[in-house]
């Protein structure tokens, strides 16, 4: 509704040929109305759009032409700039309730079918799709502002944490699926007595979260444009070459001309250390290592790229659609974080969810009590040997 130009109607995509609804295919009950800003008064345009229409959404598109009256006190009715990407983010938030209660009761009849792992797998789904919802709906996109990574809080109490270090029968340990506490032991530990001691250190955590106890040892395996390949010099005089990912592209704030690829330490473990694309036939180097870390649970290289591929870096992120988007570090805990995503060298695009927010392996680093999460792929693996490096976003 409105005055439009041709230049409006691009911001709406369009559907080629005729689309087909689905026998017994899911009816939405929203009804978003798009409206172009005119020179009418925007309250009075509210008043006229309320008799004539009904409709559960109005979304108004700013006027180029004339100053923008915004009624701080009315939210009940979206408004956007002329961009393409605000306007799909904020008719995508119009499906927010609808596909919340659609979930809600996707879960509810999940609820007769528990003992079927396939019935787990999907609920447990669903529930990272509304985690990932309530996350992005509260996710301020303004703010690129990065707070200190001890802002996070641990989700495991301090008595519960300190216990399970100094337990030699423990291998490693982690909050899962945010609904329980498990426990990686030896296979000559004593479940009951394990058991009996945390829930007496801590009852009213273990109130909250099931306690869950298993004879084994989480495998971890340090495997070595976004998501392409990275080698490393691993034996000079055989010239034989270690594989990663390239994860990303970070820029000097006071020198756009100095480029950094973002990988991993395990495949960089040393500075000056010369890094490498192709395909072990055609090797070209492309920089050199200038910052490595594995401190605080931290897998973390800085590559400085030479200048003279400078203007062949791709430097944008991607999403798993592999379009540009932005992205800040995400500094908040990720117990509410759901869908997240990473581009590999190997497996390229997969998506996954979070499995553990919070996970302590001894084995790996018996002092270091800064914790890693895990994630669960999807559809099948979520990475594989080679696609260190990459970056996961949520």
């Amino acid at each position: 509704m409105g005055e439009f130009t041709d230049d409006d109607l691009k911001l709406i995509s369009k559907r080629s040929g005729k689309r087909e609804i689905p026998k017994n295919g899911h009816i939405w009950t929203v009804s978003p109305l798009l409206c172009f800003q005119t020179d009418l008064s925007l309250l009075s345009g509210f008043q006229i759009l309320k008799e004539e229409n009904e409709c559960n959404t109005m979304i108004i598109i700013k006027s180029k032409c004339r100053e923008y009256e915004k009624d701080k006190t009315d939210k009940s009715h979206p408004n956007v700039d002329h961009t393409k990407e605000q306007l799909l983010r904020i008719i995508t938030t119009c499906l927010i309730k609808p596909l919340h209660e659609l979930l809600e009761g996707w879960l509810a009849n999940l609820k007769t079918d528990v003992s079927s792992n396939q019935a787990t797998d999907i609920k447990t789904e669903i529930e990272a799709i509304c985690h990932q919802m309530a996350f992005d709906d509260c996710d301020d996109s303004s703010s690129v502002s990065v707070l200190p990574i001890d802002n996070t809080k641990s989700i495991l109490p301090d008595d519960v944490k300190n216990y399970l270090f100094r337990n030699s029968d423990v291998n490693s340990f982690g909050i899962w699926m945010n609904s329980s506490l498990k426990v990686f032991v030896r296979k000559a530990t004593d479940e009951t007595k394990l058991k009996d001691e945390l829930i007496y250190l801590n009852k009213n955590f273990f109130e909250r979260y099931r306690l869950e106890i298993e004879k084994s040892k989480m495998v971890m395996k340090q495997t070595l444009m976004q998501g392409e390949s990275l080698l490393t010099e691993a034996n000079y005089e055989d010239h034989k070459y270690c594989e990663g990912t390239l994860g990303g592209f970070v820029t000097k704030v006071d020198d756009k001309t100095k480029i950094y690829a973002l990988t991993c330490n395990h495949l960089f473990p040393e500075t000056n250390k010369f890094a490498y694309m192709g395909d072990h036939q055609n090797i070209k180097e492309i920089g050199f290592c200038v910052f490595t870390t594995r401190e605080k649970s931290c897998d973390f290289a800085a590559i400085e790229i030479n200048g003279s591929l400078v203007n062949e870096c791709d430097i944008a992120f991607r999403r798993d659609d592999k379009k540009k988007t932005n992205a800040k570090v995400n500094t908040k805990s990720l117990q509410n974080v759901g869908i997240v995503h990473k581009i590999g060298n190997k497996t390229d695009v997969t998506t996954g969810i979070v499995l553990s927010p919070e996970y302590y392996d001894k084995l790996i680093n018996e002092s270091n009590k800064e914790y890693l999460f895990l994630v669960k792929g999807t559809n099948g693996k979520f990475s594989e040997e080679g696609d260190s490096g990459s970056l996961v976003f949520c």
